[in-house]
């Protein structure tokens, strides 16, 4: 999925995205990461010491993620996500205004 312009500019702006992803039980586990590189049509974080979600990830790739930007403006981006070399690497395949 192409991001537009003005996703770009809130992930940009956005210090502390949240990532959601599913635990075995089907509830969410939510974590705060660092700021995006955006690579391509992925958006790239260090994995630190995210275990959990790396065992998430391994049994369910979906994975949500928010941004906020100063303005107050935000957006709610559904897609994949995988661990790779020290990396989690999230392909966005959805992106929605906060409402």
């Amino acid at each position: 999925m192409k991001l537009s312009t003005n996703e770009i500019t809130i992930i940009n702006g956005t210090t502390f995205p949240t990532l959601a992803t599913m635990n075995a039980d089907g509830t969410p586990h939510l974590i705060v990461t660092g700021k995006a590189e955006i690579v391509g049509e992925d958006l790239v974080f260090g994995i630190g010491g995210m275990v959990k979600t790396q065992e998430n990830l391994l049994k369910n790739s979906n994975a949500w993620m928010t941004f906020t930007d100063a303005q107050p403006k935000g957006i709610r981006v559904a897609g994949t996500a995988k661990a790779v070399d020290g990396k989690l690497i999230f392909t966005p395949s959805e992106a929605a205004a906060l409402n």
